[in-house]
Parts: C-alpha cells; structure tokens; sequence
C-alpha cells in the first residue's frame, strides 16, 4: 500500500509525512528529492513545470514506493500529484494508492512559504501550482484536511483514515450485500434540536428505528419511550440499519462518525445508505463519499432548511445531492419530516447550496443585528423600523425572526447558536475561495459572527446578534 500525502508547496507534506509514516511504521520517501536536476533548476528560476517535466519524476517516485513496499508493507511518499492524470500515473504501479490531499488558505501558505529557507523552490511558484492543482474526485481513495491544524492532529485524522483499509475491487464482490427492504430498518445519529422531531416522525411512519444521541439524555429517552433502540456506537448503529441519518454540528463530527474506530465505516454492511443532514463542508463530504464507495456504502447530502419547530411537525426543507436511483429508494423515509424535498443535483451539491443559503441568512441577521442597533443609537424607535420593513419588499421570514427576539423578547425565535453561524461562515469562505471567487461582504459577515464568538456569545441564538451588536456600542436591550 502506498499513501501519498499531496497539496501544492508549503502545504506541510514533508512533515505530516514523516509523523504519519512514523505512526504507520512504514517506509518514507521524499518526493521532491527525486526531481532531476533540470526540474529544480527550471523551479529554482520561478518557471513552472510542464507536464512532460513532471512524467520521469513521477516514474522515478512510483518505481521508488514498488521497491520498498512488498505484501502488506506500506510506504509513505511526499508529492505535489497536484493533477488527476500525475496521480493515475502513479497508480500504473499497480498498488493500493490512498491519497492525503493537505489544503489550506493561500495567505496561509504564501506565509509558510516566506518563511521556509533553503528549499528550491521559491515563493513565487505558489500561485502556478494553485491554477494547476485538481482536487481529487470522489473516485479517488482520498481525505482532504486543514492544514491549519497542528500536524499531530493532521496526522490523526490521516492515520484513521488510513486504518480504515479500504477492500481490494475482488474482496468488494465477495461482500454479502444488506438487501433495502420496502421499509428499511433506520438509524438516526444526532437527536438534539432538529434530530430529535426528525426522528420522531421517522418512528410514527412505522419504521424500525435505532438512535444514538450525545450528552444531552432527555431527546434519547423520549424517542425510546416511543419504541426506538439506542445504540452505543456508531458501528452498532451502522449493523442494525438500512438507512443512516446523522444530523450534527460540523464535518469534524461527520469524519469521526464515519471513521472513528467504533464508526459507520466499521459497522455497514454493503448497499447501507448513509444521509448527511448536517451543514457540512462539501470537500470532507466528497472525501468520506470516496471511502465509503471502497466498501460498498453510498453517501448523500440533505442539509436541512427551517427550525426545530417544522422539524417536530414533519415540514423541513431539504437540498438533496444525489443520483435519483439513491434519492428514489430513501426518498420515503425522508418524506416522514421534509415537506419539501428539492434534487439539487450530484453528491455535494446539497451542502454547497445549504451554504450559499445560509450565507445568505446570516448575512441579512448580521445586516438587521446592525440595524436595530441604528434605531436606539439614532433616537428611532425599534417598532417602527419593524412597521416600515413589513410594509416593504425586504420583509421575510428572516427578518420576523429577528424581530420575535428583538421587539418580542422570544427566546425561540430561531434556535441556531452563534458558534454555528460561525461555522457554517468559515465552510462558505473556505468554498469560496477554493473555487478561486473574489469576494468582499463574505469575509466581513464570518467576522461579524467570529467577533460574537471571541466576545464569549457563541452559545446565543442567531437573532441575539442584535444583543452582541449593541452590547459593543453600550446599548442594552430590553431583557
């Protein structure tokens, strides 16, 4: 088995290499000193490599990894295999290729590669190897992390991924295939606010359904008074289900769910769907897609729109990213809590769009957090501004909201923490600039919001924005 840890310069490829190599007890080798002396020369000037420069490198790496690896032996490679046909060169060895792909910011790597002395590669190059950089395709056995953790952390993540050992094509064929029954067993990962009325409607439709909740007790306890099993792990969860609903805070919860030791990956049997509800981040979704594809598992995205409110009555909203033939055979199990279903297109799309959505939101809670503010500090009275928008073209959904809170004093009048405002910001920035998109009022809402988080606020509501606005400008709202 041969892992390439892979990203554009200053990505950290040697020193995550060398930790995860350690930790495999495997074999290491250091692509870059493999380059020909024409290669680094060529770099060392700030002229970029051509595809025909690159191919005797590749070779020299791929012929390197064969020889040092043997039966079940690993090796450990650094290498840029910044475009999919340098990486399917790579695999013309005829071994199992599991790719680390190390992704940052570009100001966080233009940083790393000032900073770095003695490397022939200059600083200038960062920006041709970010034009040629493809991200591997969910076809690809990849995972993709941030390389703005620390490298223990990195590695990990890496190495859980890694331990998963996906099944050669001719051990996939030998594994017994779970039948999808007219009503499938469900599993349900993530009872809280919006979880919990999912899975209760999930319940009274009649399926058979096993749960696995967090720290809080009292949503778990209810849904097993109404005829539910609990699960201890992911992995049971996983055995006893056709389908598999998780419905959690962010894409570092969905990995560890999927890869963990006692995880989903560990415990489904092939033909499992799982259904990500979570706003996730679309990469680490296309990532976990591709190693659960190695073992016959399908995954899809089906972010949620609407409250804990609709949740309960069974009327969400959910962007669906999948192939129609997956969407058709669970579409009924998500029929029991959405009431509109919208097919957004492939794998991914679901959570890319949940975050143009919530950008979107969050930007205009931002923008009427800032707003109301305007109104006491201007000596405007709050309930006019309230009367003048719903009389007008911007009044929405959104905006009533803010307002149960502000004028109405509502503690539920959207039950969405700061912190995950935050979140879902930093995934649509990191979206956004990895497609290589100019932009200027993204960056200021994530602030806004990252701003309340530093203040110590992250555990307030969405529509309390208004509260942390005008606490900064030494306005106390009405308790």
């Amino acid at each position: 088995m041969i892992v390439v840890v892979m990203g554009v310069c200053g990505c950290g490829k040697t020193t995550v290499g060398r930790l995860l190599a350690s930790r495999l007890d495997a074999s290491f080798i250091e692509g870059d000193e493999l380059h020909p002396a024409d290669n680094k020369t060529k770099m060392a000037a700030g002229i970029p490599l051509e595809d025909e420069d690159r191919e005797p490198w590749l070779d020299a790496i791929a012929a390197a990894a064969v020889k040092l690896s043997s039966g079940t032996s690993c090796v450990v490679v650094t290498c840029s295999a910044l475009k999919r046909q340098y990486r399917d060169r790579l695999r013309r060895a005829d071994q199992k290729i599991i790719l680390v792909h190390l992704t940052g910011s570009k100001p966080l790597l233009q940083s790393r590669m000032n900073e770095r002395r003695g490397h022939f590669m200059p600083a200038a190059m960062l920006d041709s190897q970010l034009a040629t950089l493809q991200v591997p395709e969910p076809d690809e056995l990849a995972v993709s992390l941030d390389i703005a953790e620390q490298p223990e952390s990195i590695v990990d993540h890496a190495l859980a991924f890694v331990n998963l050992h996906p099944p050669s094509r001719s051990d996939s064929k030998k594994q017994k295939e779970k039948p999808m029954s007219s009503k499938p067993s469900v599993g349900f990962i993530g009872v809280g606010l919006m979880g919990h009325g999912m899975a209760k409607n999930i319940l009274e439709a009649g399926y058979k359904l096993t749960v696995m909740g967090h720290k809080n007790r009292k949503p778990v306890t209810d849904l097993v008074k109404r005829g539910a099993k609990e699960a201890k792990t992911a992995a049971a969860l996983a055995k006893a289900s056709d389908v598999i609903f998780i419905c959690v805070s962010s894409s570092v919860q969905v990995e560890e769910l999927v890869r963990g030791k006692t995880g989903i990956a560990s415990g489904a049997a092939k033909g499992t769907i799982v259904v990500d509800t979570s706003t996730s981040d679309p990469t680490s979704t296309l990532a976990l897609a591709a190693e659960l594809k190695a073992i016959g598992v399908k995954l899809i995205d089906a972010p949620l729109g609407r409250t804990p409110k609709e949740a309960e009555e069974g009327r969400l909203n959910t962007f669906v990213g999948s192939d129609a033939k997956t969407l058709k055979q669970v579409r009924p199990v998500i029929e029991t809590w959405a009431e509109n279903i919208i097919h957004v297109g492939p794998l991914g799309n679901g959570h890319k769009i949940k975050l143009i959505n919530n950008f979107i939101a969050m930007s205009y809670s931002a923008v009427w957090a800032e707003a109301y503010t305007a109104c006491t500090k201007t000596g405007v009275d709050q309930q006019t501004l309230y009367d003048v928008v719903k009389a007008g073209g911007m009044y929405c959904g959104n905006f009533e909201n803010m307002s149960k809170w502000v004028i109405g004093r509502d503690p539920k009048a959207h039950e969405f923490a700061i912190r995950n405002c935050l979140k879902d910001q930093r995934y649509f920035n990191n979206m956004i600039e990895a497609s290589g998109m100019a932009a200027i009022v993204a960056p200021a809402v994530k602030q806004s919001y990252a701003m309340a988080v530093a203040k110590g606020d992250g555990e307030r509501h969405m529509p309390m924005m208004s509260d942390v606005i005008g606490e900064l400008n030494g306005i106390t709202f009405e308790k």
